[in-house]
């Protein structure tokens, strides 16, 4: 964590910059090519006859390398104090 701390930037705001609200997240990756593609979404319900469903709506997608990816989401984590376990090893 000291290391983001350190290499932390400064962040320029974009006044004007449209907000969403997601959530929904899908994360993909490709190890070789060392890209990560995340796809933000928001869930909304649809009436579908006498069933009531959900269609996901992209919002966003970002392309960054999987280094980036991770800083990105270590930077969630601290943020919500929110550390899940690792996967065992396979």
């Amino acid at each position: 964590m000291n290391e983001l701390k350190q290499n932390k930037q400064e962040f320029k705001i974009k006044v004007g910059s449209p907000a969403m609200f997601s959530d929904v997240m899908k994360l993909y990756v490709q190890h070789k090519a060392g890209i990560c593609q995340m796809l933000f979404g928001t869930a909304i319900p649809v009436a579908d006859g006498d069933k009531d469903k959900i269609e996901v709506h992209e919002q966003a997608r970002i392309v960054t390398t999987t280094e980036h990816a991770q800083r990105i989401i270590d930077v969630m984590c601290s943020s919500l104090n929110y550390y899940p376990q690792k996967p065992g090893k396979k």
